[in-house]
């Protein structure tokens, strides 16, 4: 389930990266993260992973949802910038 979570990720930033409508693909990887949380959480309050595995992989995702937030804010603003220019 990780794996396939993470390859969702990775699938939704290269899908932005070449993408006209970056913001699209940046919503589904903020939920794909948001949900591997809630997985993540859940897992290691059922007792399924270690102390030192669910303090490894939030810091992971620690890692990537600020920079998603800002990949999106910067989204926003270059929509915003180019509405304001037609």
């Amino acid at each position: 389930m990780a794996f396939e979570s993470s390859l969702r990720c990775i699938k939704g930033v290269i899908f932005a990266n070449g993408s006209q409508n970056k913001s699209r693909y940046l919503q589904e990887v903020a939920l794909e993260i948001e949900m591997m949380w809630t997985y993540l959480r859940l897992l290691y309050d059922l007792k399924g992973i270690t102390k030192g595995e669910f303090q490894i992989l939030t810091e992971r995702l620690t890692e990537m949802s600020p920079q998603v937030a800002a990949w999106m804010k910067w989204e926003r603003s270059q929509s915003k910038a180019t509405a304001a220019t037609i």
